[in-house]
């Protein structure tokens, strides 16, 4: 693409100093800098969307008017770089620093010499099997991670998978900041791109439920599709065509797996309950990952497991006479209570009425024949009050 008011090269930002313009698109320029101190190279990310803004020396001015989408557009860009601070895996970018100069921001991020993994495939291309295997598995993994971390990525296509010198394959932000702005610049939504999920062609609202780890399940596919069979599958939002999409399972034989095929066939539906529900269970369908065992939750109506055929070595083991039954817990005094018939409680209840009322009325008539008077119970050391009072007289 090509964009008028890139930086000049030679200009400063922050402790960095820009080399040349390496890349340009909607969302700003990307630059090749070097720190002033080190020498070291690395990638400057500026954002000044088109139509939005205008450069002004080296100031990035606001048009009139438009204040509220730069500045929904700034802070998307901003979360890019909170969520692709953290090294989580080495086929992720990691965000170095986010520079605020000259009415803008700035991303820093490493250098790394290499091409899109979209110019090495098309129609006249072989992959090698080996090769996208190893890919697969890298992204695969490293999207895992971001999973992991409740982060969707959103934005994986081979045009954002960088293929690196050594081999290694890096894929790039997701560039939140377009999906921030496009209310306001729908043209930085291409509906026509195949390796957009439908769910992300929704409204906003509803786009922010629908999508998930299955999101990125399909831009992966999308990749692998375009390895396979040299070109992108159809555009996910025409159903027709996605559903009329020849199948990859023509391509099998010694180079591709059945298993594969169908897995990536899979997760290519335009339907998101029929994909993959994670990256994980992608990889598995593939072969690139062993399946992991879930736990099973017990039930009451489960059967006993049996028992082992020898008793660890440690424990001896029991002989017929001392095995027991297990005894059950004994039961509360209220079950014990419940347990007798309704005669035996009745007539107990009735004995403990007759013992109330007798104390009661022995306590009320202390004169009753048999009795000992009140001072005979004194104790020897104790006068009673009134032989107290006679003493003093």
């Amino acid at each position: 693409m090509v964009r008028h008011g890139a930086l000049a090269p030679g200009t400063r930002i922050a402790d960095l100093q820009v080399e040349r313009c390496a890349a340009a698109s909607p969302l700003g320029f990307e630059y090749l800098a070097r720190s002033t101190g080190q020498g070291e190279p690395c990638r400057l990310l500026e954002y000044m969307p088109v139509d939005l803004t205008e450069r002004r020396g080296l100031q990035v001015a606001v048009r009139k008017g438009a204040a509220l989408p730069f500045d929904l557009g700034r802070r998307a860009f901003q979360i890019d770089a909170d969520r692709f601070s953290m090294a989580r895996d080495e086929a992720l970018t990691v965000v170095r620093r986010l520079l605020v100069e000259h009415g803008t921001v700035y991303l820093q991020l490493a250098w790394h010499e290499g091409g899109a993994l979209a110019q090495e495939y098309g129609a006249d291309t072989q992959a090698d099997p080996a090769d996208l295997r190893r890919w697969l598995q890298a992204l695969g993994q490293a999207l895992s991670q971001l999973h992991r971390g409740g982060v969707v990525h959103g934005a994986v296509s081979a045009e954002r998978v960088r293929r690196l010198a050594d081999g290694r394959v890096l894929l790039g932000l997701p560039e939140s900041a377009r999906w921030a702005l496009a209310a306001s610049l729908p043209c930085l939504i291409d509906a026509g791109d195949p390796t957009l999920a439908p769910e992300q062609l929704l409204d906003p609202t509803e786009r922010a439920r629908a999508i998930g780890p299955w999101t990125d399940v399909y831009g992966l596919a999308a990749i692998a599709h375009l390895a396979i069979a040299g070109r992108l599958p159809p555009p996910a939002h025409d159903w027709q065509a996605a559903l009329a999409r020849p199948s990859l399972a023509q391509y099998a034989g010694e180079r591709w797996s059945p298993a594969m095929l169908v897995a990536i066939d899979r997760a290519l539906s335009p339907d998101p309950a029929a994909r993959p529900r994670s990256m994980d269970d992608f990889l598995a369908a593939m072969g690139l990952r062993e399946r992991r065992a879930r736990p099973r939750v017990a039930t009451p109506t489960d059967a006993p497991t049996a028992a082992p055929a020898e008793a660890p070595a440690a424990e001896p083991a029991a002989t017929p006479a001392a095995r027991t039954e297990a005894v059950a817990p004994a039961a509360p005094a209220s079950e014990s209570w419940r347990s007798l018939g309704a005669g035996w409680r009745w007539a107990v209840a009735l004995l403990f009425c007759l013992l109330a009322a007798l104390a009661i009325w022995s306590a009320l008539h202390p004169g009753l024949p048999g009795t000992k008077p009140r001072t005979e119970l004194q104790r020897p050391s104790e006068m009673p009050v009134s032989e107290a009072v006679r003493s003093k007289g």
